[in-house]
């Protein structure tokens, strides 16, 4: 799954150059929307939503959806459908659409970015269920945790800023069956003081623990040396 990840992300490069190369044109076409669809779809990426919101189905030919491409849509878009070509979501798709009550997620996403979903009544709901909002093994939302927290086994990531400026957890476990921690995933955490990390995680992305206790004290031992 993370070899799909890669290639949307070497595809994704190619058409931003591919877009600042042409942006002039290119903003005619996005704005003017001929083609009557309520999306702007570049080679498997989504890049805008122009609709009028209500009940909304993703095309089946996406593969990655663009950062904030529904950002800040308000009370118009209240439940999404997201198909199984989905791999890749980016930061902030659905930042402070704040009717969203209902996503049917891909089966096959594996990346979700920061803030994705943040301002949602969806997180809300999921919250109330349980403070660790996990969507296909990716933990993407820790922020209502408190105290001390035991990742759960379904998890295979911590996903980018899930637990960022979470002032209230003190300690994680974070197990085996998690693979990846991903950028600033428990960044200005700063009453987190213990944390336990299994020697199978893969990779820890940058920033992960900035300005926590935890990483003052890890400092403080690498001086003492």
């Amino acid at each position: 799954m993370k070899k799909q990840v890669k290639k949307c992300l070497k595809k994704f490069l190619v058409v931003m150059l591919t877009l600042v190369l042409m942006m002039p044109a290119f903003t005619d076409i996005a704005y003017a929307d001929e083609t009557g669809s309520d999306f702007v779809i570049l080679d498997g990426i989504l890049l805008f939503y122009t609709g009028n919101g209500g009940k909304v189905t993703i095309p089946d030919d996406v593969e990655m959806i663009y950062n904030n491409a529904f950002a800040y849509c308000g009370d118009k878009l209240t439940e999404i459908k997201i198909p199984d070509s989905v791999v890749y979501i980016g930061d902030n798709v659905f930042n402070q659409c704040t009717k969203l009550t209902k996503i049917a997620f891909s089966k096959k996403i594996s990346y979700i970015g920061k803030d994705a979903f943040a301002g949602t009544k969806w997180l809300k709901n999921q919250q109330k269920k349980n403070p660790l909002v996990v969507v296909n093994g990716i933990l993407v939302d820790g922020s209502a945790c408190k105290g001390k927290v035991t990742i759960p086994s379904k998890v295979k990531s911590i996903g980018p800023s899930a637990f960022s400026d979470n002032q209230t957890i003190t300690g994680v476990k974070i197990p085996g069956n998690v693979k990846y921690i991903e950028l600033s995933a428990f960044q200005n955490c700063t009453n987190l003081t213990d944390i336990t990390i299994s020697k199978k995680v893969k990779a820890i992305r940058a920033y992960a623990f900035d300005n926590t206790k935890w990483m003052q004290q890890q400092w403080k031992k690498i001086h003492a040396l």
